[in-house]
């Protein structure tokens, strides 16, 4: 014999919504920091990485293209 549960629907505030979005905005802050210090450490050498530069500028702008999109999502929260 099985119980059934009930679940409950909880639904997020817009404080906690907008809270998720900038944990995820840190995240990738993160990532286009990283990317930057890459730029540095190539830079910094006689020979830069060609490969290494490339895949950091893109990493950047990706970044920048997910972080627009998330101010987008926090702004179309009102």
């Amino acid at each position: 014999m099985t119980k059934e549960t009930k679940v409950t629907a909880i639904e997020l505030t817009k404080e906690e919504k907008i809270g998720v979005i900038q944990s995820h905005m840190k995240n990738v802050q993160y990532s286009k920091y990283n990317a930057q210090i890459t730029l540095v450490e190539e830079g910094a050498l006689e020979t830069p990485n060609a490969e290494n530069v490339a895949a950091a500028n893109e990493v950047i702008t990706k970044a920048d293209a997910q972080l627009a999109a998330l101010q987008a999502e926090i702004d179309a929260l009102g």
